[in-house]
This record gives C-alpha cells, sequence and structure tokens, in this order.
C-alpha cells in the first residue's frame, strides 16, 4: 500500500473483505478500499485502473475468454496485468477425479484444467503482451504472468 496512490481490493468473500480491512486498520492504511465483488460485478464499470491483480482467480473461472476481455476493459492502456494460476492439465492422473468427488459433496468449485499454453494464449487474447513469466512452485505449475495492455 506505500507504494500505491490508491488500492481497490476485492473478492469474492465478504469474510475475506473484513479480514483484509481489518489488518488495514492495524496496520494504519488509509489507501485501499475493499469491495466484495468478482470480476463481473457492475459496480466496476466505467472504471479503469493502471495495474490489476488476479492471484488464484482464472483456473476457477468457466469462461476464461471472457473474463480476461472483462479484466481488458478494466485496465488502462499502457497498464498491467499480473496474474498467478494454477495449470493443472496434465500435471497428475488424480487431480481431475479427485476434484470431481469433492465437487459432489459441494466441497470444491468449479475448476478449468488448463494448460500453461492455453493460459498465456488466452491473456494475449484479450489484448495484453506477456513481459514475464515463471512458475512459483514448479509443480503443479502455478504460472505467474505480467502483461501490459497493449
Amino acid at each position: 500500500a506505500d507504494a500505491a496512490q490508491h488500492i481497490l481490493a476485492t473478492d469474492i468473500s465478504p469474510q475475506m473483505i473484513r479480514i483484509g480491512e481489518e489488518k488495514a486498520r492495524e496496520a494504519g492504511i488509509a489507501n485501499v478500499d475493499f469491495l466484495a465483488a468478482t470480476v463481473e460485478d457492475t459496480r466496476l464499470d466505467g472504471r479503469t485502473f493502471d495495474a490489476v491483480l488476479a492471484f488464484n482467480l482464472l483456473h476457477l473461472v468457466e469462461d476464461l475468454d471472457e473474463t480476461l476481455r472483462r479484466v481488458a476493459s478494466l485496465v488502462k492502456p499502457g497498464g498491467h496485468f499480473i496474474s498467478k494460476t494454477v495449470c493443472l492439465e496434465g500435471q497428475g492422473w488424480y487431480f481431475k477425479p479427485m476434484i470431481s468427488v469433492m465437487q459432489v459433496f459441494g466441497k470444491a468449485p468449479y475448476v478449468n484444467f488448463l494448460t500453461i499454453d492455453r493460459l498465456e494464449r488466452a491473456i494475449q487474447s484479450a489484448g495484453f503482451e506477456i513481459l514475464e513469466t515463471g512458475d512459483y512452485p514448479a509443480k503443479p505449475p502455478s504460472r505467474l504472468v505480467v502483461a501490459r495492455k497493449a
């Protein structure tokens, strides 16, 4: 927060928003606003940002291309999109059946089994130039992508 003029922090979970607000208050941080929202939330319409960060999100959306188009609409030209996304496709035979069983019992959300190539092609197709990538951790790869809006 000390490196930015203003931050809008969002999360789908109101509980996570409350935790963020509490931590910011305890740290004396005043330049962060918190909003329980998804990327599709209409309260974001008409707003643009210097940077949009999406950590542990893109593998959970059913329409990756549409989500990335929405992200692109929120980033100013020349602005940045930074994401970290687990790419589970082809990483272990047990992931799909394990998650499927968990979903039957309501213990897991929708999961998009992405490859690194599919993820990066989708980001580029949304109008971003990829500047840097890496896997943190390497197995299963959680792909960090830093991209700039053209």
